[in-house]
């Protein structure tokens, strides 16, 4: 059975009616979950949830609950924070209006995927329970059936039977070959491999994942599966004892593959010793408080297993016993400690009979001055912190000190403890001035503690009132709250010692640019560019870009160009509007959730014209007179020879002036004469048209009517006035290319036109395009 048969019916229908928003969103939403785009997919969970509320369909809303939870229990890995809204879902797809929906037998592997995420040893059982009972209802042909085979193998695994996950995981290949779904073959196959490499079948194991990956890396294919893959084929290398391999192909690590990169990791460094470093502890230790905060405490026990053994392995018993009491919290969370109590009480008693007395290098006093002369090389912010905390207790009024030890403990990802240090000295201080407050600041807008930042906002409103509102700026900035921003750096500027502050006046032209107020971001950076002058502290040189992609934006060409002359610009003209030939850049622009680029002609320091036009569904840019953020998004090439065709990337800004072109539509077929296709795009030019060539020269097409000739192909993107009606911009094709021996198509223009497609079709089928 088709699960996707009624979803395909509902995308015509909506599309058929002109309602393509929802089934966009859609599409987008399921591409950023399988291609784990997490930005992209958390930017459009709140319209997809809406999309649920308001598009009154039940089936609908089921699909979409169970997608949700493949980027929350699949890419983001959560365990308890996502229990209630599955289990919420899961009553939701088995009442009467839902029942029949295919997508309500996913949401059962949901459910079961959550409790392994919570506790994937504690649930084993009832895991094992509802997959049987599930796919007994239903027939292997389903992809569902293949989903749920993986859940319970999984189980099976987490409760430690090797060999009957094995012959499981083969007999459900066997009942999914004879319902005749052999797509769904390969998806169980690596579950056959790790329980091969559970076995210690490493070569058989090998050969599968191999094949596999050899697959799936091919192309624009499910990043999810090639991810997921990719990292089972590096266990089987890590457990065959492969090291070279493995370690070189050992990948940064995302919540999708933590506990098995933790695995890997862990295998790998039990024969290198050597590369046991406090970098290791650092990983291991933001992915055990990953695993706390989204409620997964079987997870966080199991890396803090590993993080303790290696930290004890490496003499950093300050490391583990940091992790072993965020493991201890865990444990009564969990069904049935299985265990894990005995081991955590057994490395307890590890760390206690290792742990020495530490003392000081040096005095207290001398500590800083002497770990600052080290070399580099020596330094381990892991012993380091020991040291830098006792001397912490014997000067605790030494704030470059305490700095430095909420510094080493950030490089060891103990940044609980880092917070805590610095606001211990700012609760019991509020109204002492120092450098304290600010790393304050920002480790905690690093980890988005804004509650806590408008609680000592409120504590320094008395005492500091200036830093009072630092912090209040900062956070709005954070949340993207532009208007409270430029509002709050207001109000700075009017408390008494704040009136000649510079960055007050530069963070509200920046917010007064994202507000697209572009006259007041203009007079913030005027205002900041008169006091940085007068107090020769700093270079203008940023603030007088700023001005100039803010004056660009007001189209006020006499005060980019006096802005221009200060960075030693000259400009061909002296009035009127900046019309220069910079040269091609690229411009991101960040449309639908997604960034999107087009090649441009820089006209300006911050000013270009869009050369490219859209693709398909995206939206029309071309000939858009836009302005951009100055600063490169791309690194320029180090040699001469590859600046010579580097193209900068930079950020689109705002539209001065819109192109008037509708998207572009897709040509294909067969190449005419050079002179005959230049004749054909100087008729199409002079009623206002575009074409953009996308094909290269080995593009060809084969003719299926004369003996399967070999032709050269040619297809490029034409873009129209938005003022042309589509069907006249049809029947002008038609008659441009009335006299090509080979007709190309233009399908996709011809059905939104209207007009009868079945030539287009004709010729797609007679040239295989």
């Amino acid at each position: 059975m088709d699960i996707w048969q009624w979803y395909q019916q509902y995308e015509r229908d909506m599309w058929e009616s002109g309602q393509d928003y929802p089934v966009r969103l859609v599409d987008d939403f399921l591409e950023s979950v399988v291609h784990m785009q997490y930005g992209k997919a958390e930017a459009l969970l709140p319209e997809v949830r809406a999309l649920k509320q308001s598009a009154n369909n039940p089936w609908l809303e089921v699909l979409l609950g169970h997608w949700e939870m493949r980027h929350r229990l699949g890419n983001e890995a959560e365990g308890q924070t996502a229990l209630a809204d599955v289990v919420a879902l899961y009553e939701r797809a088995h009442q009467s209006d839902t029942a029949e929906c295919p997508q309500s037998v996913c949401v059962t592997q949901d459910l079961s995927h959550c409790y392994c995420n919570v506790d994937a040893r504690g649930w084993a059982d009832e895991r094992i329970a509802v997959c049987q009972e599930t796919m007994a209802g239903i027939d292997p042909s389903w992809s569902c059936y293949q989903c749920l085979s993986d859940e319970q193998f999984d189980a099976m695994l987490d409760k430690g039977l090797y060999e009957e996950a094995l012959t499981f995981v083969r007999g459900q290949i066997e009942k999914i070959k004879a319902a005749g779904a052999d797509e769904d073959d390969e998806a169980l196959r690596e579950s056959e491999a790790e329980a091969l490499m559970l076995l210690d079948q490493y070569d058989e194991a090998l050969a599968i994942m191999d094949r596999l990956c050899e697959s799936s890396n091919v192309g624009d294919n499910n990043t999810q599966a090639r991810e997921t893959q990719n990292i089972i084929r590096l266990q089987v290398l890590a457990h065959a004892g492969r090291d070279e391999e493995a370690w070189e192909a050992l990948p940064a690590v995302t919540p999708h593959i933590a506990m098995r990169w933790v695995d890997v990791l862990s295998t790998l460094i039990s024969r290198a010793p050597e590369r046991n470093t406090w970098q290791v502890g650092r990983s291991l230790q933001q992915i055990l408080e990953q695993r706390i905060r989204v409620g997964a405490p079987r997870d966080a026990i199991t890396v803090a297993k590993v993080h303790i053994a290696l930290a004890l392995a490496r003499n950093a018993t300050w490391t583990a016993r940091q992790a072993l009491a965020l493991a201890k919290t865990q444990l009564p969370k969990l069904r049935s400690a299985l265990g894990d109590d005995q081991a955590l009480t057994a490395l307890e008693a590890q760390l206690d009979a290792q742990t020495q007395q530490v003392a000081l290098p040096v005095s207290a006093d001398q500590l800083m001055a002497w770990l600052s002369a080290r070399d580099d090389s020596e330094r381990d912010p892991e012993q380091e912190v020991e040291w830098l905390t006792l001397a912490l207790a014997e000067r605790p009024d030494d704030h470059p000190l305490r700095q430095l030890t909420a510094s080493a403990l950030q490089a060891c990802a103990a940044n609980e403890q880092a917070i805590r240090i610095l606001q211990e000295r700012v609760e019991q201080h509020p109204e002492e001035e120092s450098e304290v407050p600010y790393q304050l600041l920002q480790l905690l807008l690093q980890n988005s503690r804004f509650s806590q930042i408008q609680r000592l906002a409120d504590r320094f409103e008395a005492p500091l009132p200036s830093m009072a509102c630092w912090y209040r700026i900062h956070a709005a900035q954070a949340q993207e709250d532009w208007q409270k921003a430029e509002h709050l750096c207001h109000d700075m500027l009017q408390l008494p010692g704040n009136e000649d502050k510079i960055m007050p006046h530069i963070i509200a032209g920046g917010a007064a640019m994202k507000l697209k107020t572009f006259d007041r971001a203009l007079g913030h950076h005027l205002e900041a560019l008169e006091r940085i002058d007068r107090q020769q502290e700093m270079s203008p040189n940023n603030t007088i870009w700023d001005a100039i992609t803010a004056a660009s934006a007001l189209q006020d060409w006499a005060q980019v160009r006096t802005l221009g002359a200060r960075l030693g610009m000259t400009f061909s003209s002296e009035e009127g509007p900046i019309e220069e030939n910079g040269g091609w850049i690229r411009l991101r622009f960040w449309e639908d959730n997604e960034y999107r680029f087009y090649l441009a002609q820089r006209t300006g320091p911050t000013t270009a014209i869009v050369r490219q036009p859209n693709s398909r569904d995206a939206p029309q840019h071309l000939n858009d007179r836009v302005v951009f953020e100055p600063a490169l998004l791309n690194e320029p090439p180090q040699t001469e020879e590859e600046q010579q065709n580097f193209i900068g990337v930079y950020e689109a800004l705002h539209v001065i002036a819109s192109g008037g072109y509708a998207s572009a539509w897709f040509v294909d077929g067969a190449a005419p004469e050079q002179e005959v296709f230049q004749h054909f795009v100087d008729q199409l030019e002079a009623e206002g048209c575009n074409v953009w060539i996308t094909s290269n020269d080995d593009y060809q097409i084969v003719d299926t009517q004369a003996d399967n000739a070999v032709l050269p192909g040619l297809y490029f993107l034409l873009s129209a006035p938005q003022s042309m009606p589509l069907q006249t911009l049809d029947a002008l094709l038609t008659r441009l290319t009335a006299d090509w021996p080979h007709q190309p198509h233009w399908l996709g223009l011809a059905r939104k036109a209207g007009v009868d497609d079945t030539r287009h079709t004709a010729i797609i089928e007679r040239y295989q395009l």
